[in-house]
């Protein structure tokens, strides 16, 4: 029995684009202010493509407790509703 090739649903071969100035411009700009996945996201480039170039370059990212769009990210303790009756009184 002869095997058949695959057509239908097959796996494209990945292609490997090199990095431009431009992109690593934009990556240098990025890295502090936003997370990886939507760095790469923005550039249309995997995380971990991203990441191993981050770390060739010696670019740090920002810590992941920012929020994505440059506003602080909010981390404060929920008050529980015990807290929020016994201050009505």
């Amino acid at each position: 029995m002869a095997k058949r090739k695959k057509t239908a649903g097959a796996k494209k071969k990945a292609v490997r684009r090199s990095w431009s100035e431009k992109d690593l411009e934009t990556l240098r700009k990025m890295a502090p202010t936003r997370p990886a996945g939507l760095i790469a996201y923005e550039l249309g480039r995997t995380e971990g493509a991203l990441r191993n170039k981050a770390h060739t370059e010696g670019i740090s990212f920002g810590s992941p407790e920012r929020s994505p769009y440059g506003k602080p990210a909010t981390r404060g303790k929920k008050k529980s509703s015990r807290a929020k009756a016994s201050r009505k009184k």
